[in-house]
């Protein structure tokens, strides 16, 4: 069977799962009890955050407790390597300790009632149901072997090999990972816990993290209406938003369907080309068009990337910012700091770990809780919301550290005058040197609406409805009953004019055509709010519209240049992801909040969830055709597989593949981090290149070569010595060995496997890109000499061990 390679343009084979399912049932129980431990001993913390909402954060327990269980630990362990503290028995008794404390604390205070069971049991509930459909789905294809899984692989391998944080680098023996590795530390660790290979924890963690996006995202709806309406509109509305956000397509997907355009297959038809819907440049060979991924792209392709483990916690996210917004007026008799500085602290370090999870993340959600935070302590004297800024950020920043520290953003810096000022800024100056003017096509009006045109759609009908709503005569009746008098000031009108005369000159002469489409509903929602500025559903969901629009904005001016230079294909990635989720929840609130206004009318009462319902459905074309499409592509037997990554390489019993998964299990058992393996290397996309050390987290000389230098970008130093460890490689590969680059690399293990000895899939052949492959020495009786032990050998697949004198 052939695919499409994404990065070469050309078809090339792949190995199709077709075997029965082996031992998937009891790690998977095992994984589920141990995560739902976790859940349940950060629950008082949760409830402490969230006293104030309804549901008392239920929806969130899973992503909190799980990362509440890992910092600790992980804090601990990044401040030395010496210690050593990054294992399993250390993160089960942080979990112990977090259940203890936690639960004395609030059995002792009384916080958990019967109400606030229910809640926490219908999000467990509705977990288990989101995990296993997902279980299912995921079971047909688990392979981690295409596309950029097998770095990730590596990378979660890493993460459960380590002692220490950050973890090694499987694919660069002698260093440490450069990437927001904390989705890989934080599974990785709960792999450490269970005790699985981290070719199942890597299925189950994609599995764990599209099951808590289901409850987060409808939880933070629900969260949100649940404090003005009733539970059944409340969950209603989070069935709504996370439909639109994890399961729905784009809207360019469903015409495509619609007019029976679907595609032939995955990569020729809308499974792979609805990512790609953007076009910066119309000249067909032009490789670094912008990404325009979206969730249920994500969860279909399978790609375990941190933009998509960040999910449950950008939702996370959402509703810290909403318990921030509802701290409550101080009483009488209570003060201020003794009774929520905790709360803010505690939310300060869930908001920081988006910087270590998915850094493009950390300032939107950190930016939007901070809004939140502001509001949420009006009337309190600006010296209190001043420092209440100050401490959020704080322990934003504070809480991880450890990664700060270690991190260097992978991005190129811009030669300008603004980069020469802002490069000496600590932690943040080297992005922000990387911040450039993009002078290339915007962004056209049928790109972005084949993009967003479902939520964009609900917030046009939000805000017909809201300007109908606050018309003049209507809101001054309503302040006046409510004992207010109307007031408008002049200068707003005036400002709102001029901004939108600048957006529409805008969008004809520059031609940016989003500052008509993005720019004139944020004016409209501007003046609404200066008319009607309460806390109401319709605000909440209009503030957040408002907020992703001007998101929207900023990759039609600048980008973040990295390895793609002079393009603003990982900007627009990005910024995409987030508009795409905020707009999805914005939508959920929206829907409920416009149908309880429409009291008025029956009519319209019955119209808009018919719209709605109707828009909910034919949204549903993405995952359904592109689902199809990539269960052909993987396993057109539909036969189900179960959760090993690896499982590809055993379809063929007494192959050098088969072979190659018992010497990983093997060296799962024998060796550890302290270990290196000599193994080929280099290239990039070569799905069998690096596995051994990928699937292991044993490392190795040099894994794939385009994605270190990506994740390396910004050290120059090390990007030059790359070349020179795959000519390395080659070399310690000849007979006589040469003991000095063994010893240079650390080498404890060397490898034949089948790439060593038929060659690798794809062919580089530029010097220092790719080691030479085949090796010539793979079937010589004297390779490799004295010094060495044969420990592993199984149809032509051999693991010489050293010999330590």
């Amino acid at each position: 069977m052939t695919g499409y390679n994404a990065h070469f343009g050309e078809p090339v084979h792949v190995i199709v799962s077709g075997h029965p399912p082996v031992n998937w049932f009891l790690p998977t129980l095992w994984w589920y009890l141990v995560t739902l431990l976790a859940t349940i001993a950060a629950m008082p913390a949760t409830i402490y955050l969230f006293r104030r909402c309804v549901g008392r954060g239920a929806g969130f327990g899973r992503p909190i407790g799980m990362l509440l269980v890992i910092w600790p630990v992980w804090f601990l362990s990044g401040w030395s390597d010496r210690l050593g503290v990054w294992t399993g028995p250390m993160l089960w008794a942080s979990l112990v300790i977090l259940g203890v404390i936690g639960w004395a604390l609030a059995l002792r205070h009384r916080m958990i009632t019967v109400d606030t069971l229910r809640h926490f049991a219908l999000a467990e509930v509705v977990y288990v149901i989101a995990f296993a459909a997902f279980l299912w789905f995921r079971g047909y294809g688990p392979d981690a072997n295409w596309t950029e899984k097998p770095g990730e692989l590596m990378m979660l391998g890493s993460v459960m090999q380590s002692s220490s944080m950050p973890p090694h680098d499987a694919w660069l023996s002698g260093e440490s990972l450069n990437y927001y590795y904390l989705g890989y530390a934080i599974f990785g660790g709960f792999g450490k816990m269970t005790r699985l290979m981290p070719a199942e924890v890597f299925n189950l963690a994609l599995i764990t993290t599209f099951a808590m996006a289901v409850v987060a995202i409808a939880g933070v709806i629900a969260m949100v209406l649940g404090r003005f309406y009733g539970e059944t509109a409340a969950r209603i509305g989070g069935i709504v938003g996370m439909l639109m956000a994890l399961i729905m397509g784009n809207s360019w997907s469903t015409w495509k369907v619609l007019i029976g355009e679907g595609g032939p297959d995955y990569w020729n038809g809308i499974g792979w080309k609805a990512s790609r819907i953007f076009r910066d440049s119309l000249d067909p060979d032009y490789p670094y068009n912008p990404i325009t991924e979206f969730p249920s792209f994500s969860f279909t392709l399978g790609d375990l990337h941190p933009h998509v483990m960040a999910l449950p916690f950008v939702a996370t996210a959402l509703g810290v910012a909403w318990a921030l917004l509802t701290l409550g007026r101080v009483e009488d008799g209570q003060h201020f700091w003794r009774r929520d500085l905790g709360r803010i602290v505690l939310a300060g370090g869930l908001l920081g770990s988006l910087y270590a999870l998915n850094s493009w993340d950390f300032p939107t959600y950190a930016g939007i809780a901070a809004l939140a935070l502001l509001f949420g302590t009006v009337g309190l004297g600006w010296r209190t919301q001043l420092g209440s800024l100050v401490v959020l950020g704080a322990s934003s920043i504070l809480a991880w550290l450890p990664f700060h520290l270690h991190f260097t953003a992978p991005s190129r810096p811009v030669d300008s005058a603004f980069g020469d000022i802002v490069g000496h800024i600590p932690v943040v100056g080297g992005l922000l040197q990387s911040i450039a003017l993009y002078q290339g096509d915007p962004t056209r009006p049928g790109e972005f609406f084949g993009m967003f045109g479902f939520q964009y759609t609900i917030m046009l009908l939000l805000l017909v409805g809201e300007v109908i709503r606050r018309r003049e005569p209507v809101m001054s009746y309503r302040l006046r009953r409510m004992g207010e008098q109307p007031y408008t000031d002049p200068y707003t009108h005036y400002f709102a004019i001029g901004f939108g005369v600048l957006c529409l000159l805008g969008a004809i002469i520059l031609p940016v055509h989003l500052l008509l489409f993005c720019g004139l509903p944020v004016i409209v929602i501007w003046l609404l709010l200066e008319r009607d500025a309460r806390l109401t559903p319709a605000n909440v969901s209009l503030v957040l519209f408002a907020f992703a629009l001007l998101l929207l904005l900023i990759p039609e001016f600048f980008y973040i240049s990295d390895i793609y230079t002079g393009s603003r294909m990982n900007t627009v990635f990005k910024v995409t992801y987030q508009v795409w989720l905020i707009m999805s929840v914005a939508s959920g609130i929206g829907v409920v909040a416009l149908w309880k206004s429409l009291r008025w009318n029956g009519v319209l009462r019955v119209t808009l969830p018919a719209v709605v319902a109707a828009m909910l459905t034919i949204g549903l074309a993405y995952p359904l055709v592109a689902g199809q499409q990539w269960l052909d592509w993987r396993n057109p037997n539909r036969e189900w597989v179960g959760i090993d990554g690896l499982a590809y390489l055993k379809s063929e019993p007494g192959s050098m593949d088969a072979a190659e998964h018992a010497a990983i299990q093997w060296l799962w058992d024998h060796a550890d981090e302290n270990d290196v393996i000599l193994a080929s290397g280099g290239g990039e996309w070569d799905y069998a290149v690096g596995r051994v050390a990928g699937a292991t987290g044993i490392p190795t000389v040099m894994g794939w070569i385009g994605h270190e230098n990506q994740w390396h970008l910004g050290d120059s130093e090390m990007l030059a010595g790359f070349s020179q460890r795959v000519l390395d490689i080659d070399a310690m590969y000849q007979l006589p060995l040469n003991t000095e680059l063994l010893d240079k690399y650390g080498v404890t293990f060397i490898y034949i496997g089948p790439v060593e000895t038929n060659g690798a899939p794809i062919s580089h052949p530029d010097p220092g890109r790719m080691s030479t492959t085949p090796v010539e020495v793979a079937n010589n009786p004297d390779f490799p000499g004295e010094g060495w032990e044969l420990v592993f050998e199984q149809n032509g697949v051999r693991i010489y061990q050293r010999i330590v004198p």
